[in-house]
């Protein structure tokens, strides 16, 4: 597994697999509930939205050229509700803002792109510096948005203009 994310209730898990899936496990009994396949390749991230009716995957589909993806799935049903595109390289991480009116992904390039959830607009991107970025985490008040990669250096970003807060 890549990774794995609680539910906001504490009662589910998403996992985000090497071989192309996104699981849902009921913690209370162990088993898999559901089972998603809509990457070609490994998922890098899954992650519940605050409210928990939704979750986002990313990962890099091949499949004669790069084909990125960041998926929103409903997880009681498996169905892709949108494919947000627009990374050129493989997305590695996702993040919900506080109220999930936005995510956040990080691909291998270096890039960063927040994203309306309910349109699947890109709103804003952001490019950190050459190399991957493998980590996100937004700020309690969805003002600030945190990134790590490569280079070891995290980074402090304004989720409103694309410009280092700190």
């Amino acid at each position: 597994m890549n990774s794995v994310d609680l539910s906001p209730d504490g009662r589910r898990l998403a996992s985000a697999g090497f071989d192309g899936t996104v699981r849902i496990w009921d913690l209370e009994s162990g088993s898999c509930e559901r089972v998603f396949s809509a990457h070609g390749q490994p998922v890098r991230a899954a992650r519940w939205s605050p409210d928990g009716r939704r979750i986002a995957s990313c990962g890099a589909d091949w499949d004669h050229t790069v084909r990125t993806s960041t998926l929103l799935w409903d997880p009681e049903t498996g169905v892709v509700e949108r494919e947000l595109v627009g990374h050129e390289m493989g997305v590695l991480e996702v993040a919900w803002s506080p109220d999930g009116l936005r995510l956040a992904s990080a691909d291998e390039n270096g890039r960063v792109r927040l994203w309306d959830t309910h349109s699947g607009e890109c709103v804003l991107w952001m490019r950190d510096k050459d190399g991957w970025l493998g980590s996100l985490d937004w700020s309690p008040d969805g003002r600030e948005l945190a990134t790590g990669g490569a280079d070891g250096i995290l980074r402090v970003w304004s989720s409103r203009a694309a410009e280092k807060s700190r």
